[in-house]
């Protein structure tokens, strides 16, 4: 399986892209190296490119932060699993 290169954060009203935070950890709470966040395909979506390498097996959690054009913060977080992949297979 191949391990996502982005994640995207989709809102229910427009999102300040300044705004938006993003923490990714791996399974063992370390930090995955992620970049800026950058606009989506509309004003409600958030964009941030996974720079670093998912290597471990396990659950990773993603911690956000965000405010909308009033200033008005919101926060959240969820989890997802990766398996990573295993040796190859002999024919």
């Amino acid at each position: 399986m191949k391990a996502p290169s982005e994640v995207r954060l989709t809102f229910s009203h427009p999102v300040s892209i300044p705004s938006v935070s993003l923490e990714l950890l791996g399974p063992d709470r370390g930090r995955v190296e992620t970049a800026a966040p950058q606009a989506g395909d509309s004003a409600q979506v958030a964009l941030v490119r996974i720079s670093g390498k998912l290597t471990a097996a396990g659950n990773y959690t993603v911690a956000w932060k965000a405010a909308g054009p009033n200033g008005d913060s919101v926060t959240g977080s969820f989890t997802f699993m990766y398996m990573a992949p295993g040796p190859p297979r002999e024919p």
